[in-house]
């Protein structure tokens, strides 16, 4: 089972954003994220793959392919 939610340095990686722009999107509502209670972000992999248009294969292929 794939993670739902991501750290911004596994984020990043997944995305092929960098951190600026994850968390302008983040701030923007473009791609959903929470903070932790200690105010870090966690990053929607659901959402990143809607902004990317994945389907399930591809977002399967990708994390197999970043070994993730």
């Amino acid at each position: 089972m794939l993670p739902r939610w991501l750290p911004l340095k596994t984020a990043v990686v997944y995305s092929g954003l960098s951190h600026n722009t994850l968390r302008k999107y983040a701030d923007e509502g473009i791609i959903h994220a929470d903070k932790t209670e200690g105010g870090h972000r966690r990053f929607d992999r659901e959402s990143i793959d809607r902004y990317f248009n994945r389907t399930e294969n591809e977002t399967l292929a990708r994390f197999k392919e970043l070994r993730l």
